[in-house]
């Protein structure tokens, strides 16, 4: 595979084109809840960007609900969200499509795309559920619509053809929102947009415009010929920003995926844990909390493991990898500084010194004989170990009160809690895993490391192995617990490229062909998901796209 790392043609002013449904992929878009899904296909009707429209059907009758895109923070759009202020696209409203592609629709029936749903879906700074689902009607969202006269707002009213809705996309706000934990700070005014700028654990966002058709000769099937429903058609979704920022020139860079496995980065967006981002906490932890094989086995011998494949030069001593073990009896913890905010936890860490010698140190924090718990700058520290290198599997096992930790070359140290700490204040049915890592300095922010395995045994049984090898983080095992979500990426052993550009990027997307000799119409939106990782846009690029040639470049519009 030849790959060509293109510049970037010039962004639109303050619009972002982010759906234009040039490929079978339909850029992520499918169907997300409601009453009645309608099917999904490429089509050269209502074309207005590109070669492709979108063209949505209903096969089943009283058709409510639409299309819904991808994930667009997965895609790379958050900017673009944080910045718009409108939503524009193209709808293509033709009585014969509508009448199931022959004959006429009938004009006392009616036809309809004028509601919009917005969503959200993540977690705030504290690791609560954000459920955000905002849906407005022509009237309430301010719509504009094209088609003549202006008066349509996004119905068919026997007026065939191509119209383009403006939506105002500040009159989606949070007021009203039932069963919705917007964390701390936020007024009933606040937008959409907002809401995904002020909580980076907003990870997933979604648009569905709503389709209803209906009326007095609207019953399907009976009155659609072939048995085929109403057919709307889309193109050219965009994000429009009143104060969209100007784009710095982006290239691709191409790189060889040298490690598969969870990478852990630290990054510059502190969130409200922790107000310096030196001090911020990026990683996962683990999902099945209340298996009792993850806790402590106090009558016998549990080993808790992570192997490190990546870690930074000594040029940045004191960055950190962490481990911490969190035992509860009842509710599994749920912040992101669990060594802060815990009174009962093991903070097992790696670190490099100066001299590029990695100490592996075992702490624990507890409510001994009935007092107050340490506080966490006062984390006891019992063993420290020695390794040339912090690549390797590092290990910590108790057996009762005992507490030795080893390092990848078999240095080892150990240590006896204090009586019946282990019993009283670790042997709970419950444990929460964590694996991350922080920063500790300013110099150290943007340093990323490399996790290539966790393992959890005990008394001899196993009861959690991952070698973060899937194409994704396993959700069966482990969620994000990561102030800043972009500073983890799990790279499967499939992936042999990756392809990242400088963020912001508006107005940018990922294009690629298979043949640059022909007209520059060939570029199509690339198949490969794009994400973020830290502060740059990423895509990878499968083995399996080796034997084909393919460029790839950003392009806009």
């Amino acid at each position: 595979m030849f790959i060509v790392a293109g510049l970037a043609r010039t962004s639109l002013g303050g619009s972002v084109i982010f759906s234009d449904f040039e490929t079978p992929a339909l850029d992520g878009w499918g169907t997300d809840s409601g009453p009645v899904f309608p099917t999904l296909t490429q089509s050269t009707i209502g074309v207005t960007h590109g070669s492709y429209s979108l063209a949505s059907t209903f096969s089943a009758p009283n058709g409510f609900w639409g299309p819904t895109s991808g994930n667009l923070i997965g895609q790379g759009y958050r900017s673009a969200i944080t910045n718009a202020q409108q939503l524009q696209f193209d709808v293509t409203m033709n009585s014969s499509n509508l009448n199931g592609g022959s004959g006429t629709y009938d004009p006392t029936n009616f036809a309809q795309a004028n509601e919009l749903a917005l969503e959200g879906y993540g977690h705030d700074s504290s690791n609560n559920v954000i459920n955000m689902f905002i849906q407005l009607n022509f009237t309430l969202a301010g719509i504009s619509d094209s088609s003549p006269g202006g008066t349509n707002k996004g119905t068919w009213n026997g007026i065939d053809g191509t119209r383009r809705l403006t939506w105002d996309l500040t009159q989606f706000t949070v007021s009203g929102l039932q069963g919705t934990n917007v964390g701390g700070g936020v007024t009933n005014g606040t937008t959409w947009m907002q809401m995904i700028a002020m909580y980076p654990g907003i990870t997933d966002a979604k648009l569905t415009v709503v389709e209803q058709t209906g009326g007095p000769n609207g019953d399907y099937p009976h009155n659609y010929p072939g048995g085929v429903g109403p057919t709307f058609f889309y193109d050219n979704f965009q994000f429009i920003g009143s104060n969209e920022v100007s784009s710095p020139p982006n290239t691709l860079v191409v790189a060889k995926v040298p490690i598969p496995g969870l990478y852990v980065a630290t990054t510059p967006n502190a969130t409200t844990d922790s107000a310096n981002p030196e001090d911020q906490r990026q990683g996962i932890e683990t999902t099945n909390n209340s298996t009792p094989g993850y806790a402590w086995a106090y009558s016998g011998t549990s080993t808790y493991a992570m192997t490190i494949t990546n870690f930074p030069s000594a040029t940045y001593s004191n960055f950190e990898a962490h481990m911490y073990l969190v035992p509860f009896a009842n509710n599994p913890p749920t912040e992101l500084n669990p060594d802060w905010a815990e009174a009962n936890i093991i903070d097992f860490s790696v670190a490099v010194n100066s001299a590029g010698i990695a100490n592996g140190q075992f702490r624990y924090k507890a409510i001994i004989n009935g007092g107050a718990a340490n506080e966490n700058s006062n984390l006891l520290s019992l063993i420290v170990v020695t390794n040339p290198t912090p690549l390797g599997t590092w290990t910590l096992t108790l057996t009762g009160d005992n507490v030795t930790i080893t390092s990848p070359n078999s240095n080892s140290g150990s240590t006896n809690m204090t009586a019946n700490t282990a019993a009283n204040n670790f042997s709970y049915g419950g444990l929460t895993m964590y694996l991350g890592c922080q920063a500790n300095s300013t110099n150290n922010i943007g340093q990323q490391m490399v996790y290539s395995g966790a393992k959890i045994v005990n008394s001899g049984v196993t009861t959690l192995s991952d070698n973060f090898t899937t194409a994704t983080l396993n959700t069966n095992i482990w969620r994000l617990a990561s102030e800043d979500p972009n500073g983890v990426l799990q790279i499967p052993p499939s992936a042999a490229y990756s392809l990242t550009w400088n963020l912001p990027a508006f107005g940018f997307r990922l294009v690629s062909c298979t043949n640059m000799s022909v007209a520059s119409t060939n570029w199509h939106t690339s198949a490969l998901p794009v994400g973020q990782f830290g502060t740059r846009g990423i895509a990878l690029i499968p083995s399996s796209y080796l034997a084909t040639n393919t460029f790839y470049r950003l392009q806009s519009p």
